[in-house]
């Protein structure tokens, strides 16, 4: 978890070794010079440690945030938040394995893309569409407790997400003109598939005790 944080640290120290060196070189090789040039080229050098701290700074702190996203430890912490009380599991299982269940065959755009016919297909999403929106709502009005809340309502909204790219590929031409942009959104409702199955495998790992 700290692996970005020391090297940062690392990366930071041998920085202002370097610095120190290049500091003690000058001050060699002018030291038989006068004053003045002493003092510039002390100047020159805090100057320098200066602008290399405020870049390996910025540098550093950039590092950190991707080096977090390319762990995973961004999503750690999001799902610090997204915990389940186990007194919601009951309501919260059965509306991932009743209801996520039943609109399996209207949800799966892949299906749907390759087995539609052409002049029914748009149809296909508009009812997929659909049931995704009113799978939301169900997510939406589950009673449930604050605790729980929030990972309930990130489901919703991964219903409400794909449910949005179904209607906009309704509006895509069934033809080639069109083909770039259905290959676009259906790698969106891949993504979008997997975050909220991910969501869900949540929930079942929260509540496999029950």
């Amino acid at each position: 978890m700290f692996t970005p944080v020391i090297i940062f640290a690392f990366i930071l120290v041998v920085i202002f070794i370097l610095i120190k060196i290049i500091g003690c070189i000058f001050d060699y090789t002018y030291q038989l010079k006068s004053k003045n040039l002493k003092l510039v080229v002390t100047i020159i050098t805090f100057i320098l440690t200066f602008i290399f701290s405020l870049i390996i700074v910025v540098l550093g702190a950039n590092f950190i945030v991707s080096g977090l996203n390319f762990l995973g430890l961004n999503q750690n912490v999001v799902k610090g938040n997204l915990n389940v009380d186990l007194f919601d599991c009951p309501s919260l299982l059965e509306t991932i394995y009743q209801d996520e269940n039943q609109i399996h065959q209207f949800e799966n755009h892949r299906y749907i893309e390759e087995v539609a016919p052409i002049f029914t297909i748009k149809i296909e999403y508009e009812q997929g569409a659909k049931k995704l929106r009113e799978q939301a709502e169900k997510y939406q009005n589950l009673k449930i407790s604050a605790k729980s809340i929030n990972l309930s309502q990130e489901i919703s909204q991964k219903l409400l997400e794909k449910a949005h790219l179904f209607e906009e590929r309704v509006k895509i031409a069934a033809d080639k003109s069109g083909t770039k942009q259905i290959l676009k959104l259906l790698a969106k409702m891949d993504r979008i598939t997997e975050e909220r199955l991910k969501l869900i495998d949540l929930v079942k790992q929260q509540c496999a005790n029950f």
